[in-house]
């Protein structure tokens, strides 16, 4: 079960849809199962267990209304974060010896701490988006991808055999 948000054409309000393994670029509005949510923001701090078992069943009932991804307006998963991504820095060896190149410093391989950084976001791009370049502010753009984990509720120090 995947989660999505897409605009229907010439509507400017972001929908929620749910793709199944049954459906190759289709997906079941969510609104369509009674759920509904003002955007994934808003789904993910308030689904409850009975919504997401209602979504999970729609996954094995393939008799749904499915529209077609490629009708659709598509978005960013979560097209306007609540926050700033926290990431990890130098967390490849590529890395690393391509930021040393650049800080002309020699990559000696250690890291006695991790480096942490912020993205700030204030509307995600969706796969195939524009990202817009603003030439005025700078002068070249840095190509990254960027992989976002939410963690259904807080957690500290959980054993990796108790992660569900």
């Amino acid at each position: 079960m995947k989660l999505l948000t897409y605009k229907l054409q010439g509507d400017d309000k972001e929908r929620l849809g749910l793709m199944c393994s049954f459906a190759f670029h289709r997906f079941i509005p969510i609104e369509d199962l009674g759920i509904h949510f003002r955007d994934m923001n808003d789904l993910i701090e308030n689904i409850t267990p009975e919504q997401r078992k209602i979504m999970e069943q729609a996954c094995d009932q393939p008799d749904r209304r499915l529209l077609r991804y490629e009708d659709v307006v598509q978005c960013a998963p979560i097209p306007h974060p609540r926050q700033d991504m926290i990431c990890l820095g130098m967390n490849f060896r590529e890395h690393a010896v391509e930021s040393s190149r650049f800080k002309k410093e020699q990559f000696d391989q250690e890291r006695p701490y991790a480096v942490y950084f912020s993205k700030r976001v204030n509307e995600a791009t969706p796969d195939g988006g524009t990202i817009p370049s603003y030439p005025g502010l700078v002068d070249s753009l840095d190509y990254e991808a960027e992989l976002a984990v939410i963690i259904g509720k807080e957690a500290k120090n959980v054993k990796k055999e108790d992660a569900v």
